[in-house]
């Protein structure tokens, strides 16, 4: 049995937070190596045109996998077909971690990146319970031991791409946790590897929208002085976008029968003020209609609570009120609870002048197709407020590329798409 010995060179680009405190604490080679694994594999149906999946399940490309894993294509590769396992060893250490992260300003105070993360800890804090850590390593090894030389020259052509696409830890679609590949070496000799984010962008491009389009990619060049300032541009970026899912000031084309439409929140405030609530800007002409009230937020990942203050909002009482509503997502026919994470993910490059927005516009389709109840339980404290049902705007109603020509192109000259023809 041949034994490749693989080693890649990761530099890390922005602070990545969890829940692990210990020096060395770093990706995980458990969290890695599936993504590796599924990516691989993945790549290679599209590659191969073999793509066949029922296109109304959300978990299609685990559908898809499972098939390929079954007609053995890739016998030799494969060490366990339950969990779609390739035959390969992997191992993560850190190297030269950073103590002097910044996450305060200059009023001693922690910054609040996104608008809120109260719950990372400073370095004075460690012993805080049910917070998370910010860390950064200056060096991070990935040591790979593979049994296959196809398979190891895959892993040396596809992991840069995976590293480019993903990141890891709390907040990992809003810019954190990113790395970056410097060095590959096989057998400890170094490979010829150039990084280059956007070349890897458009190779992804190149492979998966071969039928469909279905990843976007947008790119932010505007140049800023570490990742501080790229994730302060990546919160406001990200409100602009939600913002955007939701105004009524004009009517574009990208949200068909906007005027008829009733947003979650607004639905919630005419739910209160049938209650006896005092809420103000709701004309009393403005009655709940169930058919009308979509979840439109909802297309770029739902979670499994939604919280928000309802202003100029009073109780009998004359008292402002908080509302906490968990959002509860199922498959109109199975009745399965279903779990949809962000389409939208952001990237920084290694010299911090670019920040890269990749959309995976297949899952938002696929969610779309499914057409899933959604449901809002509302509660203020423990006292339930009821329930309200809404929808999600169909593919034919709302379309995201439209979204983001109108919104966040047409706002900003110094974003842009990405395409597959362009040179990387």
């Amino acid at each position: 049995m041949n034994v490749i010995k693989l080693k890649f060179s990761l530099k890390q680009i922005t602070p990545m937070i969890h829940f692990q405190n210990e020096n060395g604490a770093t990706i995980r080679a458990t969290e890695l190596k599936p993504k590796l694994d599924r990516f691989i594999l993945l790549w290679m149906v599209y590659e191969n045109n073999k793509v066949k999946c029922n296109e109304q399940k959300i978990d299609s490309e685990t559908e898809i996998l499972k098939r390929i894993v079954k007609e053995k294509d890739y016998d030799n590769w494969i060490i366990d077909e339950k969990h779609i396992a390739l035959n390969y060893k992997m191992r993560i250490k850190a190297i030269c971690k950073d103590e002097n992260i910044n996450l305060l300003n200059h009023s001693n105070k922690r910054q609040k990146y996104l608008g809120n993360a109260d719950y990372i800890l400073d370095n004075r804090n460690k012993d805080e319970e049910d917070k998370y850590v910010s860390t950064f390593s200056k060096k991070i090894l990935v040591e790979i031991i593979c049994f296959d030389e196809l398979l190891a020259d895959k892993i040396i052509e596809l992991l840069p791409i995976l590293i480019d696409l993903t990141a890891f830890g709390l907040q990992q679609s809003k810019g954190y946790g990113n790395f970056r590949v410097n060095k590959i070496f096989k057998e400890n000799k170094k490979q010829q590897y150039k990084p280059d984010i956007e070349r890897n962008y458009i190779k992804l491009l190149k492979n998966f929208n071969t039928i469909n389009n279905n990843v976007l990619i947008y790119k932010l060049k505007k140049g800023f002085n570490g990742y501080e300032k790229s994730l302060d541009e990546i919160a406001k970026l990200n409100g602009l976008i939600k913002k955007g899912m939701v105004t009524k000031v004009y009517e574009p084309d990208y949200l068909k029968n906007n005027e008829s439409i009733i947003n979650e929140k607004t639905a919630m405030k005419i739910h209160l003020r049938n209650k006896g609530y005092k809420i103000k800007n709701i004309p009393k002409s403005l009655n709940l209609d169930n058919n009308k009230v979509y979840y439109t937020r909802g297309l770029l990942g739902i979670a499994q609570k939604y919280d928000f203050a309802v202003t100029k909002c009073t109780n009998p009482r004359g008292n402002e009120i908080n509302i906490e509503f968990v959002v509860k997502v199922t498959d109109k026919e199975e009745g399965k609870a279903l779990r949809f994470p962000s389409p939208l993910h952001y990237h920084v490059a290694k010299d911090y002048k670019t920040i890269y927005i990749v959309i995976n516009n297949k899952s938002l389709q696929v969610l779309q197709q499914l057409n899933p109840k959604i449901e809002f339980v509302g509660k203020i404290g423990d006292v339930s407020i009821g329930n309200i049902s809404a929808q999600l705007s169909q593919k034919e109603e709302f379309d995201l590329e439209k979204f983001f020509d109108f919104v966040v192109l047409r706002k900003n000259e110094n974003i842009s798409k990405l395409e597959d023809n362009q040179n990387g």
